[in-house]
């Protein structure tokens, strides 16, 4: 999963206010209700929804702000205008013929990925049972389920206010710098953090500080809220990731005097992680992919810089309040977000990355015998005589939209070659029909 950029398992909403560049593949096993203030780039030659692809929100609502969508293979951006989404009659054509490929929805033939189940983000569950470090409330186990001792500061409980959902939490802070040094970094990378206390009405969590660097790649896991203070993974960077109810953003100037009614500055901070999180359903509105990560300062004019991946799988259980902005909530940052391209070598993901699965078809049978009369004049008195060159896939195939000799076919004379997420075919997920 964290080979996407962006993931989502279910609709997904985006109108960010700041201008915002999303660099890397974009899938969602959902519809896509796109709008922006100051303007949004999707510089990725992979826009996938397998339902509709929308320039509105619920209710007709939009903003004037710039859509623009990479061609494929191709620096050239292409505004995608409101009007002109997936409700429009010759969608399947105009997207085509558009961005050559790029963006597709369900009626070009883009099928769901299937995603792993994550119910084991439970006590008991998959990542409790094969963590090197488990942290209940306040306490640490090892693998064996014998206490570790760490050193005196490592793990602390304080409380802070969380804006978002109005109320004073408790959170066990995890000092990443003091656990580096103590010579009990999880052998495995992957530790597993719950609160026996938390509740819909005071979602208690966990909170990672001093991260900058870490000694190993890392995955944190949590089915409560995670915190995470200040630069995270800036220094010789590893594979890391966090998977929790909710991740909360805090900036390198955050110093847990934040109370109601009041609202800190942020300062700049970069965060380097994949992420896997739940959100707020709404009618109309849940703060949207921009506000997948919360933040909970006046990030007026400071930039949150994040490079990784974004994978929302379920709804948050604890961490449920609406989405609201201002206040004593916050005030959106710039969002400088790109994938991380070291996420593309399997040797760098995080510990316990989850997988996804599709198929990719590359080669196809009618069941037809076919036989081949070779027009070479040595060969031609010989039935059924081989191919003297090999055959070779030509990879220009791939995620390519060609045109197809069949002036037939559905979707105007073209064959999507490749659908993202399952097989080519004619645009509706029909089988391509046979070509000599």
């Amino acid at each position: 999963l964290f080979q996407y950029m962006v993931f989502y398992d279910g609709d997904l909403v985006m109108s960010p206010g700041p201008e915002m560049t999303l660099e890397g593949r974009f899938h969602v096993n959902g519809d896509a209700r796109i709008t922006a203030g100051a303007g949004l780039n999707f510089d990725s030659d992979y826009v996938r929804t397998t339902g509709q692809i929308l320039r509105e929100l619920s209710g007709g609502y939009t903003r004037t702000g710039a859509v623009m969508v990479k061609k494929f293979d191709d620096p050239q951006k292409v505004e995608f205008n409101n009007g002109e989404d997936s409700t429009a009659p010759d969608w399947i054509q105009t997207a085509l013929e558009r961005w050559d490929g790029t963006v597709q929805s369900g009626a070009h033939g883009v099928s769901a990925v299937k995603t792993p189940e994550l119910e084991a983000i439970s006590p008991g569950g998959y990542y409790n049972e094969n963590a090197d470090l488990v942290i209940r409330d306040g306490q640490v186990i090892n693998e064996f389920g014998n206490p570790v001792v760490l050193p005196p500061g490592t793990v602390l409980e304080t409380e802070i206010y969380n804006g978002r959902e109005n109320t004073m939490v408790t959170v066990t802070d995890i000092d990443l710098e003091l656990l580096n040094d103590s010579g009990l970094f999880p052998a495995n990378g992957l530790i597993y953090a719950y609160r026996t206390d938390a509740t819909e009405t005071r979602p208690n969590g966990f909170r990672l500080k001093n991260g900058s660097e870490l000694a190993n790649p890392l995955t944190v896991v949590s089915e409560n809220s995670v915190f995470i203070q200040g630069d995270f993974n800036t220094v010789n960077k590893k594979g890391a990731s966090v998977i929790a109810d909710a991740v909360n953003l805090l900036s390198n100037a955050w110093d847990d005097t934040k109370t109601v009614g009041t609202l800190p500055t942020a300062s700049d901070t970069q965060f380097n992680l994949a992420m896997v999180t739940g959100d707020v359903p709404h009618e109309f509105y849940n703060g949207g992919l921009e506000n997948l990560p919360r933040f909970h300062e006046n990030w007026s004019g400071v930039t949150a810089t994040i490079r990784g991946a974004f994978v929302r799988l379920f709804e948050s259980q604890y961490a449920r309040a609406p989405w609201r902005q201002f206040g004593d909530a916050y005030i959106p940052p710039r969002r400088d977000w790109r994938f991380d391209q070291d996420l593309l070598d399997p040797q760098n993901l995080p510990p316990q990355t989850p997988n996804a699965s599709y198929v990719r078809r590359v080669v196809w049978d009618d069941g037809q015998e076919f036989v081949f009369q070779p027009a070479d004049a040595v060969l031609s008195s010989m039935p059924d005589a081989p191919v003297r060159d090999p055959w070779i896939y030509d990879p220009d195939f791939m995620g390519r939209v060609i045109a197809d000799p069949n002036t037939n076919s559905v979707g105007g004379g073209y064959v999507n070659a490749v659908a993202a997420g399952g097989a080519g075919g004619n645009g509706h997920g029909a089988p391509a029909p046979a070509v000599p």
